[in-house]
This record gives structure tokens, sequence and C-alpha cells, in this order.
């Protein structure tokens, strides 16, 4: 009789083990997860302060456009905080983590509050649909909600280029909430010391030949906005020009110039030909230099170290070609004289 029991108990543990499986298996586990269903409460913020970790993991960064003052870039924004109203019951053989992707599930978060994080100097945000959102957001069994988004960003960046191209810039990247003030929403860094990059730091210097990035800042403050105190992050970005480019490109191609037109002081001042060609050239051609130079710079009201190093290049030059008139008018005032003078 004892021994039919506890076979009994054992049948009994085993199939009551087996639909468990099976209800794991094909039930949609979203179902289970209170703050995923329908009901328009939980659209709305919990009632405590939230605590947002953000992490941040860059892609590439694309480009640092001067003559708009913008950086574009491409990154993974991840954030973390505990609802405690997405707790759920964990079933034999479940796992720990509800994962929410693809077109399928991300209805969901239409039912699912998320902090309206925003970045405050962004000039454009963009998301990336296809072929699947590529975006995710993982419930786990605690009430801890982690939302991963990748963000195709361009951001304003203000810089000085009074030294360019010796300048160092740096750009600012703010996120905050958009509604909520500090006192309901507060951000803050995962990880302050350390900043991904995707593809590693090699990648990113061949994106980016022109700029290399020095170093990086996390920082987190409470500024003052719409009369209201906000949370606030900051991940600030350093960048050095290399001045290869500008070396091979600008300035020794400007130091030729103004030695070759050093060369009208050694040609016979009857060489008027030669001369005036040799002047116009040089100063036409450091004109040109100066343009390609300025091209894609901003309009400042502050001259810049290029342009001024280019400004007394075209000084050189034309007071060579000035030098040039001054000595073809002595020569011809020279002659006109001495054509005057009595026959000896």
């Amino acid at each position: 009789m004892l021994r039919r029991s506890k076979l009994l108990i054992l049948l009994c543990f085993a199939w009551s083990e087996c639909l468990a499986s099976n209800l794991v298996d094909t039930m949609d586990m979203t179902n289970k997860i209170k703050c995923l269903d329908m009901s328009p409460k939980y659209r709305k913020r919990a009632d405590k302060l939230v605590e947002v970790e953000v992490d941040v993991t860059i892609i590439s960064i694309s480009s640092l456009n001067l003559a708009k003052m913008e950086l574009n870039l491409d990154l993974h924004l991840s954030q973390t905080w505990t609802d405690k109203r997405c707790m759920f019951r964990l079933l034999p053989r479940q796992e720990k983590v509800v994962t929410l992707q693809g077109y399928g599930l991300q209805h969901r978060l239409e039912h699912l509050w998320i902090p309206d994080t925003y970045i405050t100097n962004a000039v454009s945000t963009t998301q990336h649909p296809a072929p699947q959102p590529q975006q995710s957001t993982k419930v786990h069994f605690s009430g801890e909600i982690q939302h991963r988004v990748r963000l195709s960003l361009t951001a304003s960046c203000p810089m000085n280029l009074q030294f360019f191209p010796f300048d160092h810039q740096k750009c600012i990247l703010s996120w905050q909430s958009y509604s909520f003030p500090n006192s309901k929403v507060h951000y803050k860094w995962a990880n302050n010391s350390t900043l991904r990059f995707q593809e590693g730091e090699a990648y990113q210097e061949s994106m980016m030949p022109e700029m290399k990035l020095r170093g990086f800042r996390k920082t987190s403050r409470v500024v003052l906005d719409d009369n209201e105190e906000k949370s606030r992050i900051d991940l600030i970005l350093y960048f050095d020009r290399p001045l290869g480019y500008y070396l091979f490109e600008i300035y020794t191609p400007a130091v030729f110039i103004v030695i070759m037109s050093w060369f009208n002081f050694w040609l016979n001042r009857s060489a008027t030909p030669a001369r005036i060609t040799l002047g116009v050239t040089t100063v036409l051609t450091i004109t040109t230099l100066k343009a390609n130079a300025d091209s894609n710079l901003p309009h400042t009201s502050y001259p810049k170290a290029i342009g001024l190093y280019l400004w007394v290049c075209f000084v050189f030059t034309f007071a060579a070609l000035i030098e040039f008139s001054a000595a073809a008018y002595l020569e011809k005032r020279r002659n006109f004289l001495q054509s005057k003078l009595p026959p000896s």
C-alpha cells in the first residue's frame, strides 16, 4: 500500500511537471506580465522616484561638420529601471527574462511605461525600422526593465575655430526627461569610467580620419528647464585634429608659392612679360589656395589661424608684384630722363 502511494505521488508530480513544461512552451508569457496588458494604468509612471541607468555604445562617429557645427554618429542607447508592477512569478523551466523584439511583440510597448528620454541638443534623431525594429525590451521577473535602441543622431556641436587647424574641440551629448522633474525621474550613468565602441577604436579612427577622439567624460547634473529642476546626464567627447592634411596640402604649397614669387627679384628689369606672368600667377594661386581652405569652414567674425597664415602669404606674393611695378616705373622714368639729357 505504501509503495502504491509513493508511486502515485511520483506519477502526479511527473504529470504536473509535464503540464507546466507544455504551458511554458505554448503560452505567450507576456500575457502573464501585468504591466504588458491593455490596461491604461500601466502607461503611467510609478508613483515613487524612478532611477534610470543609462549606457551608451557607439557604433561609429561618422563626421564632425565644421560648416554646420554638427556631430553625426550612430549609437546604441540602453536604459534600465525597475517597475515593481512588472514583477511576475516564475514557472518551472521558465526563463527569468522575457524579451520583446520584432514586429510581433513591439506593440506591447504601447502599454508599458518607458522614460521619455530625449537628447537636448539633437538636430535630428532616426531609428532603424528595417528589416526588423532595431530595438529590444527585456523584462526581468524581479521587475527590472532594460530598453535598448539603435539611433542615428545629428547633434549640434558649437566650436571655436580661432586656432584652426591647431584647435581642440569638444562635443556634448545630453540626455534628460522631457516631462518629469528630478523628483520623479532621475538619470545616472551605468558606468562612468568606460565608453564602449561596437567595432573598436581602430574602426572609429578609420571612419573619421579628419578628427581623432582624444578622450571622453561622463557627468550628471540637475538643470532648470521650464521652471523645473530636471536630471541631466552628459557625454563629453574630446577631439584633436591631425595636421598631416593641412601641412602637405596647404602650408607647404603656400611656402613654395611665396618662394616662387621671389624669383622676380633675380629677373632682369627689362624682362617684363616674364615678370608679369610670374607675379600674377603666384597671386592667383595663393588666392585659390585660400579659397579652397575656407570652402568647408563657417564664416566667423574672428580670424582663423589658417586664414591669417594664407593672408600673410598673399601679402608677400602681392608685394613681389608691386616691387616689379615700382621697378618697371623707375626704369621707365630713368630712360625718360636720360632721353632729355643733351648728347655729350
